[in-house]
């Protein structure tokens, strides 16, 4: 063997040589900055348990818990970036550092359970109040009476159609029932015209409605009613009778969606000019 064979030969060996020392100078590096990083995450999830744990008694660490507990994918994520790439330097599955793994899955399950019951405890209480809240016992809302008075008609129909024709729980018979017994009068005869029967129940109601609920012959009621006052301002009793008068029909026309909104002055003027 030649003397410039054997000096390369010597020089292949000592490059490797030197690449090897730098690869596991490069690899003991990384392998300390990753375990670092896992570690971190290990305390991060540990912390979190402890203040889960703290949570199914404290009320006061609910929340303080939950912002944990949102936390904790990317905490899972941190540190199965670096848990795996330790692994991989290390290419031996049954270092003590594979371990961790099954521990840090522990915990974070452990964690994971924490949330649920929780949440469901929360759900359970919010459901307890909804129940207790419905079952309070209000007081009886009697249904206005109707004989066929034009003007007591929007608050009639207001009520009527709130509680009884609009609900979902009240069978067409029922409500039909309620239609009669809130009526009296000519009112009653308009209806009295149908079987009581749960098929007739809206030809009833509707009979009804074009029967009275016209806005036209609402308004002339009303205005005819205004126009009709008489102020006797001697007598304070009387006055303020026939002021609360004008109030009511004019609230009435406002009811009925005509364009009486800004119409106060005027119908005060023409009012006055009427006396």
């Amino acid at each position: 063997m030649s003397l410039f064979s054997r000096h390369s030969r010597k020089s292949s060996a000592l490059k490797k040589s030197e690449s090897k020392s730098e690869d596991f100078e490069y690899n003991a590096r990384d392998l300390a900055s990753l375990r670092r990083k896992r570690t971190i995450a290990i305390k991060r999830l540990n912390k979190a348990l402890e203040i889960g744990q703290l949570a199914k008694s404290d009320p006061s660490q609910r929340d303080l818990f939950l912002s944990y507990h949102h936390d904790i994918k990317n905490i899972a994520a941190a540190f199965e970036d670096a848990h795996f790439s330790i692994l991989e330097i290390l290419d031996d599955s049954a270092d003590a550092d594979a371990c961790l793994q099954e521990q840090f899955d522990d915990t974070y399950y452990k964690i994971e359970s924490i949330y649920c019951s929780l949440i469901r405890s929360e759900d359970a209480k919010q459901s307890k109040s909804v129940s207790s809240s419905l079952n309070v016992r209000l007081p009886k809302i009697t249904l206005p009476s109707f004989s066929g008075n034009i003007k007591q008609l929007p608050e009639y129909f207001d009520t009527f159609n709130a509680l009884i024709h609009n609900s979902s729980s009240i069978t067409e018979t029922e409500k039909f029932h309620y239609l009669v017994s809130s009526l009296s009068g000519d009112a009653l005869s308009v209806v009295k015209a149908f079987p009581l029967t749960h098929e007739h129940y809206t030809s009833a109601y509707q009979a009804l409605c074009a029967r009275y609920k016209n806005k036209r012959d609402l308004a002339f009621t009303c205005w005819r009613d205004i126009l009709n006052i008489e102020f006797n301002c001697k007598d304070a009793k009387e006055f303020r009778k026939s002021l609360d008068t004008f109030d009511e029909n004019l609230s009435i026309l406002k009811t009925i969606n005509l364009p009486f909104q800004d119409w106060d002055s005027i119908t005060w003027g023409l009012f006055l000019c009427a006396r």
